[in-house]
């Protein structure tokens, strides 16, 4: 037992490390598509997701930026033919919040700023920097979702990057009472997004991470510990597996346990093989590793998950 234990997390840790030939395979399918039906929205908006669970990898600035770009140019496309989507719109705030927040963390690295220190940023050639990249990515993208709010008031994604976004328009800020004013809007959508939260029957500690509410100091490893269904919540981008044809052949079914790290852009960072049957646990591997989740805040700064994903397989 201890020797496939052993063999199973190498098998999972080679499978993390190959290209994802299959996510690959899907994206030029449907674009394959989109180029016989240049004007299909579903086609456009899938592809747009597929982008961004692969751009959330990206660790090249100029790739990911590149990769951005192209997602926009989807989401652009939608609104030209439809402009209240409202998965375009969220989208475009989605994409906002990961173009302006790596940037945005180095900045306060760079300048020695704690996790809890409010904005603005106290350097004006470095805040002059970050406001030419993305003051009007930022504005545009609070339009956008509160397009999403004018239509659907209680969707909590809109709420949930409206919040990040204010965060982040605060750093940007010239003067302290105007990044104040800032965060007190922010404030104001952390409320909102529990309400909603409330109205849908789901718990307020269930959106507190990712809304800035969880109190206290960051733990010295950067991580705090999120229950699963508390995690999933949090959830924006969820692939499918792939159910193994030799796995159904033998009726075989069941759920694959991964104890898992989630980074603070929202990709996922690392998995382990907690429990699960061998031939089931590669697909939902690859389908697991391309998740995509709401970063997570904790005193208004983005940190580490840790947490637990199950992945059913169930005979039809």
């Amino acid at each position: 037992m201890f020797r496939f234990t052993v063999a199973l997390y190498i098998s999972v840790a080679i499978c993390l490390a190959q290209p994802d030939l299959q996510r690959q395979q899907a994206e030029q399918q449907v674009a394959a598509q989109l180029q016989q039906a240049p004007n299909n929205i579903s086609l456009l908006l899938r592809l747009a997701s597929m982008k961004t669970a692969d751009a959330g990898s990206l660790r090249d600035k100029d790739s990911r930026t590149a990769a951005f770009d192209e997602i926009q140019s989807y989401y652009d496309r939608v609104l030209s033919l439809d402009a209240n989507n409202i998965p375009a719109l969220n989208g475009l705030g989605i994409l906002a919040w990961m173009r302006v927040s790596p940037d945005l963390r180095a900045a306060r690295t760079q300048l020695q700023m704690s996790s809890s220190a409010p904005g603005p940023i106290p350097d004006r050639s470095v805040r002059a920097v970050l406001n030419s990249a993305h003051a009007a990515t930022i504005s545009n993208s609070i339009g956008y979702l509160q397009r999403v709010l004018s239509s659907d008031p209680q969707n909590n994604d809109a709420t949930g990057y409206l919040n990040l976004l204010y965060r982040s328009k605060a750093d940007l800020e010239d003067t302290p009472e105007a990044a104040a004013g800032d965060i007190a809007t922010a404030d104001g959508f952390v409320q909102k997004t529990l309400e909603i939260a409330r109205l849908k029957g789901g718990s307020a500690t269930s959106f507190a991470p990712s809304t800035g509410l969880s109190g206290g100091p960051a733990p010295p490893s950067g991580r705090i510990r999120i229950s699963g269904e508390a995690q999933a919540a949090n959830l924006i981008q969820k692939v499918d597996p792939i159910y193994p044809e030799t796995a159904q052949r033998a009726r075989i079914q069941g759920t694959v346990k991964f104890d898992a790290v989630i980074a603070r852009d929202g990709t996922m960072m690392n998995l382990r093989v907690v429990s699960g049957h061998p031939m089931l646990v590669q697909a939902a591997l690859e389908s697991v590793k391309r998740y995509l989740y709401k970063p997570t805040l904790l005193n208004g700064e983005p940190v580490e998950v840790m947490t637990t994903v199950d992945v059913d397989f169930v005979l039809p």
